[in-house]
């Protein structure tokens, strides 16, 4: 009974229990609808359908690792973290929930997710491995956001994108080996996430790529009144600060760089009709483009939505004034980014650039471009030549 109890009391610690129990009630129900639809039995492995059971398998380690940030991490309770502040604990004293950080309770998990997945290879481990890794560090990049911790927030998506070669390497190792990378990178930013927890108070979390000393110059003014709020919306800054700014141009380049130098791998020496290449080259260039275009709409809204030019399309063309540009300078990152991003690669290829970087450069720039180049929202606002739209009741 006392070794009963202390298996329970160890496995209450990260409630492994409860991680056990829905685990089996999944498996009871996808083996049961397994058997009525196929009539075969959880034995038989190999088979097509078991083939298709293994993604909801292997999604309960995913759904694990993101719990245990979730549950566990007192920066994801706003309650939690408010009691906490409020007593002694201090990093690197235990939780009072329980342990965030990796313990021999997740490698029980793991262990029992792979005994009962269906296939008979390597990858029975290094599938719950990484999708457990997956929703682990996942939701820790979120922590390490919001906790300004610079080596989580850039180093977690750089290792994520190493997935993408790792998946179609040979073997299931090398996919192993990011899993194992990505988890000791989680490890060290959660810790220093929480050696700062105890010291930084909820309404002072600032945002990993924001501007402190723009935000609290602001927090300092008086209080805009309802009218101004009405006409003028949320004031806070947009503009990232410059190291800020390169070095997520620098990530967007890395996570551009590697599935296009996948795909440059896989068709090198093979030949394709004119078709087949220009839709594999357009694939390539809606995927670059997707660091930079959803940063430029945001700020096209943020700087233009209670702004409306001096004067109309209309009057500019009746004028011959078709450039105002103390207005109009606010969208040059933008259209500096639209050129980069948008024309530089085809210019980059027809030069014989290996099509990685051909498509990975212009997609950091523009990246970088519109998150760091001047105007910023606070200057534009003061000093740019436009009118408020007001809003009619």
């Amino acid at each position: 009974m006392n070794l009963l109890r202390r298996l329970h009391r160890w496995g209450r610690t990260t409630l492994l229990d409860v991680a056990l129990a829905a685990y089996a009630v999944l498996m009871a129900v996808v083996w049961g609808v397994l058997a009525v639809t196929t009539g075969q039995t959880p034995w038989e492995r190999g088979t097509e359908p078991h083939g298709l059971l293994v993604p909801f398998l292997a999604s309960a380690a995913l759904a694990y690792g993101f719990f245990r940030v979730f549950y566990f991490c007192p920066t994801e309770h706003p309650a939690y973290g408010r009691w906490l502040r409020q007593t002694p604990w201090r990093h690197p004293l235990p939780l009072p929930l329980g342990p965030v950080r990796l313990c021999p309770q997740d490698a029980v998990f793991l262990a029992l997710v792979a005994a009962t997945l269906p296939i008979d290879s390597p990858a029975r481990v290094v599938l719950p491995l990484a999708a457990f890794a997956a929703g682990y560090a996942g939701l820790a990049w979120r922590v390490a956001v919001v906790h300004r911790e610079h080596a989580g927030g850039y180093g977690l998506p750089a290792i994520a994108g190493l997935a993408v070669p790792a998946w179609f390497a040979e073997g299931w190792w090398p996919l192993a080996a990011v899993a194992v990378a990505a988890l000791a990178a989680t490890q060290f930013s959660l810790e220093r996430c929480l050696s700062r927890f105890g010291g930084v108070p909820p309404e002072d979390f600032q945002p990993l790529f924001g501007s402190r000393e723009t935000k609290q110059a602001a927090a300092a003014q008086p209080a805009a009144g309802p009218v101004a709020t009405q006409l003028l919306g949320d004031t806070a800054e947009t503009l990232w600060p410059p190291g800020h700014a390169a070095a997520t141009g620098v990530l967007a380049a890395w996570l551009v760089f590697l599935p296009a130098h996948q795909v440059a791998v896989w068709f090198d020496g093979v030949t394709l009709d004119a078709a087949v290449t220009r839709q594999v080259f357009l694939s390539i260039h809606a995927f670059s483009a997707i660091p930079w275009t959803a940063p430029a709409v945001l700020r096209l809204l943020r700087y233009f939505t209670p702004f409306a030019p001096p004067i109309s399309l209309l009057g500019r063309v009746a004028t011959g004034r078709l450039i105002v540009p103390r207005f109009d300078y606010a969208a040059v990152p933008v259209l500096a980014a639209v050129v980069i991003g948008g024309c530089l690669p085809a210019l980059l290829v027809s030069l014989g650039t290996p099509l990685g970087l051909a498509y990975a450069l212009p997609a950091g720039l523009a990246t970088a471009a519109v998150l760091g180049v001047p105007p910023s929202l606070t200057d534009w606002r003061h000093t740019g030549h436009h009118r408020l739209r007001t809003r009619r009741a």
